[in-house]
């Protein structure tokens, strides 16, 4: 009896929902990456002797969602109006579905675009940050720091702080009571090194898995608001589980999304990596996904906020405030805002590496 498989593959996104064996897991994957493992995967179907093998995907797709975090995706029939870079499933395709009808920015250092991408300017000084800029996408928020001196953040941290809930975070890492009314932050630096941070009071991940539901231990003090606490974002990829023919108890897995890569955005350059937040050269250049700095739907300015007992609900934003501190020269800017939207704008890019799934398919028609 013939037997086709009908789908195999595995996804480019920045978000991973579970690991895989033999490091084929479900995201976390570079575009290069990716399709190399399915050229793999179809050599290996046709092996077997299957009758053949649907790749999945030809192109991204916003609309889908993952079961970790789907729940932070609200509201749900929203969600084919902007891009998840954690959502996995929205990134498996042969074809990627990038935003805007042109690229807004790409993460290089290099500052070329921000001339004519309809940033605003948000904060001007003569101080350690000259200049701010700001621009958005369907799946980004885009900064452009000019700093005093540019290569600063080889020495000390870069900073950014935004305030989109009501609440406080007792102050910026590393800067007690500072922008205390930030819920997120992002430290860039010493070095190529960077972290996005949530106010632990907000921090969807230990309050809804830890507190709420048990599956690990956490400090009660960190989750009162104005602790001064700060989480490294994470992204629950397996729930603690019992195996039925073994009685082995395994814990509940994560990974550190907050981790954030430096590089190049470039899909020309051969560093390319569609992961990367964050760049520096003649300029710092940062790109946050929506659902880093909190946003529930960034097409309605809605940001997710999560109660005590790890309910979730949406609270409308009018303007994003946002601080950044260059070492401890904080500067406080005018923050950001944009009009909602209610169609979205995209572009067709094949995915680096795409070549090698290519030759894999010529392969296999030869033989």
């Amino acid at each position: 009896m013939p037997v086709m498989i009908t789908e195999f593959g595995v996804p480019s996104s920045v978000g991973l929902a579970h690991h895989g064996p033999l490091g084929r897991d479900q995201g976390g994957h570079t575009e290069q990456e990716a399709m190399r493992i399915d050229a793999d995967l179809l050599r290996i179907i046709h092996a077997q002797g299957f009758a053949g093998g649907f790749v999945f995907e030809w192109a991204d797709e916003w609309f889908k969602f993952t079961w970790n975090t789907i729940d932070c995706e609200l509201p749900p029939d929203r969600r084919q109006l902007w891009r998840n870079p954690w959502t996995n499933e929205e990134h498996f395709g042969l074809v990627a579905m990038e935003p805007g009808e042109d690229a807004a920015v790409t993460v290089d250092g290099v500052d070329a675009e921000w001339r004519t991408n309809g940033s605003q300017v948000i904060r001007e000084s003569r101080g350690a940050v000259r200049e701010v800029r700001a621009v958005k996408d369907e799946a980004y928020l885009y900064l452009r720091l000019v700093l005093d001196d540019p290569g600063s953040w080889r020495r000390h941290p870069v900073t950014l702080g935004f305030d989109v809930l009501p609440g406080t975070s007792g102050g910026l890492p590393g800067l007690a009571g500072r922008y205390p009314q930030a819920d997120y932050t992002v430290v860039l630096g010493p070095g190529a090194d960077g972290r996005a941070l949530v106010r632990a009071s907000n921090d969807q991940y230990v309050i809804l898995y830890g507190k709420a539901r048990g599956y690990f231990e956490y400090e009660a003090a960190a989750l009162r608001e104005g602790s001064g606490a700060w989480d490294l974002q994470r992204l629950i990829t397996n729930r603690p589980l019992t195996v039925p023919s073994t009685g082995e108890r395994l814990p509940v897995e994560s990974v550190p999304v907050g981790d954030l890569r430096f590089g190049t955005s470039d899909p020309d350059d051969p560093a390319f990596d569609s992961r990367v937040t964050w760049a520096a050269g003649d300029v710092l250049e940062v790109r946050l996904p929506w659902q880093m700095i909190g946003f529930s739907d960034p097409s309605s300015r809605l940001a997710l906020a999560v109660r005590p007992d790890g309910a979730l609900a949406t609270v409308a934003v009018p303007r994003i405030g946002i601080a950044v501190a260059a070492g401890r020269s904080l500067s406080v800017t005018r923050g950001y805002s944009w009009d909602p939207w209610q169609h979205a704008t995209w572009h067709e890019r094949p995915k680096a590496g795409r070549e090698a799934f290519a030759e894999a398919v010529r392969d296999v028609q030869a033989e």
